[in-house]
């Protein structure tokens, strides 16, 4: 069922870039494709029959060779930044290119020592996207004016898309990551994959968790947001409380989140709401998909 409702997703995009008409798009010669598929493998390289191996896995298929299209359409809109070229007015928006090729292998070492291990191979199975795209570069170009500097660009470590999941470092920088930026991208990858799948339906939410706090309530401030078991004033909404409850725990050792400043500690969680929120996010995750949250965040480098 899960493979079905991946490839209509797919066929929809392919319908509706066909119909797209955009003179603006440099032509690009397209990866070879089978009943429109890309072909895998995509080459020969010593990685290629790991890829194949693990999309077969994981029942999904791995690129990285792919057209634009592939990650900036969605049903209903385009990802990409744009340029008003009369007023300069920059749309803010997504800029990617493809993995390079000579560090393919060391993006997949990245992918299964600090992604895939997290997960059952049977959960991945069911819930991984139709498609994941291995790319070079995945920027985040935020809105302004003019051409976008550095400044105005922001490294995506893990994108999920409408079919698909992107990952980024296939490139040279792969050999050279910190510590800090394999902690960084870990975090990403895993918290990015959590919100993709509970936004499908493919996992759910607690009602223990959702019907702790009411988010309706007008009593909820910015500065009393903890005692409610908020950890942020904007999110104050069951998708994105659990989504920064996630976040916190898949990126932080569970010695900080006690420590003084974390969440946890009670200087900050007065009220053992969070506490409550935390324990019953945890105990979730591990009675029904068999992931432990907390051991994502307390694996660092």
């Amino acid at each position: 069922m899960k493979t079905n409702i991946w490839i209509l997703l797919g066929v929809l995009v392919g319908m509706i870039v066909g119909c797209d008409n955009d003179d603006n798009i440099t032509p690009t010669e397209e990866p070879e494709t089978f009943d429109g598929l890309y072909v895998l493998p995509q080459g020969n390289h010593d990685y290629d029959a790991r890829i194949v191996a693990l999309s077969e896995k994981y029942n999904t298929r791995i690129y990285y060779k792919f057209v634009a299209k592939d990650y900036y359409w969605t049903i209903s809109s385009d990802i990409r930044w744009t340029l008003d070229t009369a007023t300069k007015a920059r749309k803010a928006g997504y800029e990617a290119e493809v993995a390079d090729e000579n560090y393919v292998g060391g993006q997949l070492d990245l992918l299964e020592n600090h992604f895939f291990k997290y997960f059952s191979d049977t959960l991945l199975y069911r819930v991984m996207p139709f498609k994941v795209l291995l790319t070079s570069k995945f920027d985040y170009v935020k809105a302004g004016s003019g051409m976008p500097t550095e400044l105005d660009r922001t490294l995506t470590h893990a994108y999920f898309g409408y079919d698909y999941i992107g990952f980024n470092w296939g490139n040279a920088e792969v050999k050279r990551m910190t510590a800090g930026q394999v902690n960084t991208f870990k975090s990403e990858a895993v918290a990015k994959f959590l919100q993709g799948i509970v936004e499908r339906g493919l996992i759910k939410r607690t009602t223990l968790f959702t019907s702790a706090t009411d988010y309706n309530s007008s009593a909820i401030t910015n500065a009393n947001k903890y005692e409610y078991g908020i950890l942020h004033y904007s999110y104050r909404t069951i998708a994105g409380d659990w989504e920064q409850y996630v976040n916190a725990i898949v990126s932080t050792p569970y010695e900080q989140l006690i420590a003084p400043g974390g969440i946890l500690h009670p200087d900050i969680d007065k009220k053992q709401m969070i506490r409550k929120k935390y324990t019953y996010m945890i105990d979730h995750f591990k009675k029904e998909y068999n992931i432990d949250l907390q051991a994502i965040g307390d694996d660092v480098q």
